[in-house]
């Protein structure tokens, strides 16, 4: 009970006093059950606090033991692009460190060869309204003059703010692209060496085809018009059987 108490004057002067007092169980009640409420909350967010910090640096371990790197891109539905995560990988897979690639996205842009960005830009939208996979091979060119090749490969999914998130990774290529351009350089060799056997066949062909003519023409003339011993004709008969063979 909360007591209350109160003074009665008459003309200027004390005459007496009044009290009452209120029940107030039930606010007692309803402040212990609050503070109870608060308590157990508090605890309950520093809990999942905790369980949120082990899972991210669970996360971040195999993240980062992973050959490449990994992670999260998003088209916000202002058509603006962001990273929200980044393993340790993305350093090295684009030469900016992590937390300059999730404070500001321009700052990866700057170090894509100018054509490739526009070509990612185009292709991100692309599989955020169609929400299909995204892929793409990316030249990297440092202010260093440092250049090199990667992929990059992830999954659209659509967000409840209309928002879409991609997860995926990230892997160096340049060495494939180096075997592709030696091949395509060994191709292009080969195809020219194609050529020059064709050329050279069919230019040894036109030469030995004219005075071959000539000996066959005169060989069957030999054999029509002419008086022939029978060793002569079988002897023009091996020059025309080889001559046409």
């Amino acid at each position: 009970i909360m007591w209350q108490n109160g003074v009665v004057r008459e003309g200027g002067k004390e005459v007496g006093t009044i009290s009452f007092g209120i029940d107030i169980t039930e606010r007692r009640r309803a402040e212990q059950e609050l503070r109870r409420n608060e308590e157990h909350l508090e605890e309950t967010v520093r809990r999942r606090t905790a369980e949120l910090e082990h899972a991210e640096r669970r996360l971040r371990e195999v993240t980062d033991r992973i050959p490449g790197a990994v992670y999260q891109f998003v088209r916000h539905i202002d058509g603006s692009f962001a990273f929200e995560f980044c393993s340790e990988g993305m350093a090295d897979m684009v030469g900016v460190p992590n937390e300059d690639a999730l404070r500001d996205v321009n700052t990866v842009w700057a170090v894509i060869h100018p054509d490739d960005l526009a070509d990612l830009v185009v292709k991100a939208n692309e599989s955020a309204e169609s929400l299909t996979r995204y892929e793409q091979d990316l030249r990297i060119q440092q202010p260093d003059g440092r250049r090199w090749w990667i992929r990059a490969e992830s999954e659209p999914q659509r967000r409840s703010d209309g928002s879409t998130l991609w997860k995926g990774s990230i892997m160096d290529i340049t060495e494939r692209k180096s075997l592709e351009e030696q091949l395509a350089v060994a191709k292009g060799a080969a195809e020219s060496a194609n050529q020059a056997k064709s050329a050279f066949l069919a230019n040894m062909s036109h030469e030995i085809r004219t005075p071959m003519n000539a000996i066959l023409g005169f060989a069957q003339l030999l054999l029509r018009d002419s008086a022939l011993t029978a060793l002569q004709r079988q002897n023009l008969d091996t020059i025309n059987h080889s001559g046409e063979h």
